[in-house]
This record gives structure tokens, C-alpha cells and sequence, in this order.
């Protein structure tokens, strides 16, 4: 009993929920708003600048310069938020070597020879001359991967985790209010 007036109390000197409000720092944001397939996939979305957040609805103008739309979130869509632009150095470090050791042991395996003859000096059996192509173009293709990484670069999108509950203490000139902002 004790808590249902003290849950009473508080509600009723609650203000208004700013965590329903517009964070001022994402107005004139670019976001990504996509949409969650069934299997667990994204569909490509519309990628836009937010313009501004009335309730639970975003208006977003899209990067072609159109009129603003509105979008209402739903159970499957996703908002994300631009945070810049990386370097792909890892991802084309493990691009180029993935191509350069399957491509080395390709052609090491197809250049070898059969060496069960026992007369020949010099002889390369398959295996030996794939782990040799794939070692020597492996390494190639690291090279090549690490410089292309390292010049080019991608956009990084974050979703941001909404907090579900916080307090609120809001000085008014009748005095302070406290309450709770709940964000679904």
C-alpha cells in the first residue's frame, strides 16, 4: 500500500516525459531507417537527415533533397545514426589474402607434377607447389589488399539503445517536480 501511494504521489507532480522529446543533438542528423525482413535481415531503407521528432514519428528529408516524409517507428524497423567514415584496412587485408592463398593453391595444385617416378632431379609434387603458390600469393595478396583497404574507406551507422526509464527533476517556478521518463 505504502508503494501505490508513493508510485501516486509521484505521478502526479510528473512533468511532461522529455525522453519522449527530440534529443537536440541529433536534429540535422543523417539516419538510416531500415527495416527488419523475417529472416532476420535489414531491406535497404531510406537514408536521410532528421528534421525533426513529434511523439513517436521521425521526419526525415532524404538525401535526394525531396520534401521531408514522416516515418512512425515500428516493432521491425531499425533507426541508425551516421558516425563517420573508417578505413577498410582490415577488411582488405582479409580480402586480398583470402583471394591470393585460394588463388596461389589453385594454380599450385594444377602446375604440379606427379612425382612417384623416382627418376627425375627435380620434381614438385602438387601439394608442395600449392602450399608454395598459396604462401607466395597469400602474402601478394595482403600487400594488395593492405594498400586498396588503406585508400578507400565506409560509412559506420550505429544504432543507438534507447534508455527505457530515467528521473526527471524539473525546477518550475511553483517549485521542483519530480518523475519518471519512460522511451519505449
Amino acid at each position: 500500500m505504502r508503494y501505490l501511494l508513493l508510485f501516486a504521489m509521484l505521478s502526479g507532480f510528473s512533468s511532461t516525459l522529455a525522453a519522449q522529446g527530440p534529443q537536440p543533438a541529433d536534429l540535422d542528423r543523417r539516419v538510416w531507417v531500415r527495416e527488419r525482413l523475417a529472416s532476420g535481415g535489414h531491406r535497404g531503407g531510406v537514408k536521410g537527415t532528421l528534421e525533426g521528432i513529434a511523439g513517436d514519428t521521425l521526419f526525415i528529408r532524404p538525401v535526394s533533397g525531396a520534401m521531408a516524409f514522416a516515418v512512425a517507428p515500428g516493432d521491425g524497423r531499425t533507426v541508425l545514426y551516421y558516425n563517420g567514415r573508417r578505413s577498410s584496412l582490415g577488411r582488405g587485408a582479409l580480402m586480398g589474402t583470402g583471394i591470393g592463398v585460394t588463388l596461389g593453391a589453385l594454380i599450385g595444385f594444377a602446375g604440379g607434377e606427379d612425382c612417384s617416378g623416382g627418376g627425375e632431379f627435380l620434381c614438385f609434387d602438387r601439394g608442395t607447389l600449392a602450399a608454395a603458390g598459396a604462401l607466395t600469393l597469400g602474402a601478394g595478396g595482403l600487400a594488395v589488399g593492405l594498400i586498396v583497404g588503406a585508400l578507400s574507406s565506409h560509412e559506420v551507422w550505429t544504432e543507438r539503445r534507447a534508455v527505457r526509464a530515467r528521473p526527471l527533476v524539473v525546477a518550475t517556478p511553483e517549485g521542483v517536480r519530480v518523475g519518471l521518463g519512460i522511451r519505449f
